[in-house]
């Protein structure tokens, strides 16, 4: 499986950099495909495949909010929505640390963008996260999280919220 998926990964990518050649290139699968993998992985590497799919789905359920924009890329490198885009450097052909990682974020990234996954129950209202043991969270961003979002639930190192009349709502 592992040599499968790596092999996976390597055509996605290689897929991904022939019609990536910048940040404003056109969004083509390939492309949105490649931001959501980077997010996913950035995000989530080395934590449960399950916490893995939370982050694609909560990134996705953005993309699918007018409060955001309508593209992966567009909601991944928005000002300031995602530590590591803050903190690194991002560069296109750049190659993962972690091919393992890499192609288990690839995967999953595929399956959330072909909708094979969903959020159900209360964490339809999920459009933020953040890491429960605070490492990378600012302090804006903790008052943020702390006086406009409701929690709803923890998945591995991640709190995943939501507006609280949402979740309210839907637990009901």
């Amino acid at each position: 499986m592992r040599n499968s998926l790596l092999s996976l990964s390597i055509v996605c990518m290689m897929t991904v950099f022939s019609s990536f050649a910048h940040a404003g290139a056109r969004h083509t699968r390939a492309t949105e495909v490649h931001c959501l993998t980077r997010n996913i992985y950035e995000e989530a590497r080395g934590e449960s495949v399950e916490a893995q799919i939370y982050v694609g789905l909560i990134t996705r359920a953005r993309v699918n909010d007018p409060r955001w924009p309508d593209t992966y890329c567009g909601v991944v490198f928005e000002k300031k929505q995602f530590s590591w885009t803050i903190k690194k450097l991002y560069e296109l052909d750049q190659t993962p640390i972690d091919t393992v990682a890499w192609a288990i974020a690839s995967y999953i990234a595929q399956g959330v963008y072909d909708g094979r996954y969903r959020l159900t129950g209360d964490m339809r209202c999920a459009r933020w996260y953040k890491r429960t043991d605070r490492k990378g969270v600012s302090e804006k961003s903790q008052r943020f999280f702390g006086t406009r979002l409701f929690p709803i639930r923890p998945f591995d190192s991640h709190t995943a919220y939501g507006l609280k009349a949402c979740v309210v709502e839907a637990r009901l």
